[in-house]
């Protein structure tokens, strides 16, 4: 019986580590938008792939804010990883941190944020412009040409 049931139970517990990283974004990144209209000004949610975490700056930030800032950030539970952010065009980012702009008149950059567990499942995370909500998809995703 504990043969069937181990792989069940791994199973659930990567899905809970996906689930706590989804809804970090999804909460943070309405959060910022709403939270860019309300204060006008410009907020960034950083992804730092080197140490596999999200953080949240905004304009008003000097340097000496910025470490805090990076410390007080979701860092993602063991078994998940920041795999690379890309941006239109093709552009890139699979190193160093990565920044998301929210804008004071409601809208954010285009970026797909891309996440992976160590089973290799793979995780997109599709942030639009204009929508209010964060499009989640379990696989690797790029723009459409």
């Amino acid at each position: 019986m504990l043969f069937f049931a181990v792989p069940r139970l791994e199973r659930s517990l990567f899905a809970g580590d996906s689930k706590k990283v989804s809804r970090w974004i999804l909460v943070n990144a309405g959060s910022l938008r709403d939270k860019a209209v309300q204060t006008q000004k410009r907020y960034i949610l950083n992804v730092d792939m080197d140490s596999d975490r999200f953080w949240i700056s905004d304009e008003a930030m000097v340097e000496e804010d910025l470490p805090g800032a990076r410390e007080g950030g979701f860092e993602l539970p063991d078994g998940q990883k920041i795999i690379d952010v890309i941006y239109p065009g093709e552009k890139r980012i699979s190193s160093g941190t990565a920044g998301i702009v929210f804008y004071p008149k409601g809208y954010s950059d285009r970026a797909i944020i891309h996440v992976q567990d160590n089973a290799g499942n793979r995780r997109s995370y599709c942030i639009e412009p204009f929508l209010p909500k964060v499009k989640i998809r379990d696989s690797y995703v790029e723009f459409k040409s």
